[in-house]
């Protein structure tokens, strides 16, 4: 669980980083999560794009990913999910 100092530190720094997935007209699917699961144990912190195509809500994706991938929701701004996962490397000194 993140504190809100950690999560505040986590928005800015994934400010300035840019969407690396999409979750479109599929939903999420078994092989996005492995996907995702590979990208947060290599970035820790990465932004997942839900586009308009999506047949969940993006409080029902941020939920489905928490749940499958363990991670921490950072941030939600619109369509734009922020998710952090703290790896082995730890790169951010939380």
């Amino acid at each position: 669980m993140l504190s809100n100092k950690d999560k505040k530190y986590l928005r800015r720094v994934s400010q300035h980083q840019k969407a690396i997935f999409q979750i479109g007209k599929d939903g999420v699917g078994r092989n996005q999560c492995y996907g995702l699961d590979d990208a947060l144990q290599a970035h820790e912190l990465i932004k997942i794009s839900i586009l308009k195509t999506c047949p969940c809500t993006v409080k029902e994706v941020s939920e489905i990913l928490v749940e499958e991938l363990e991670c921490d929701v950072v941030h939600v701004i619109g369509r734009v999910i922020t998710l952090y996962r703290k790896s082995n490397e730890n790169r951010y000194q939380l």
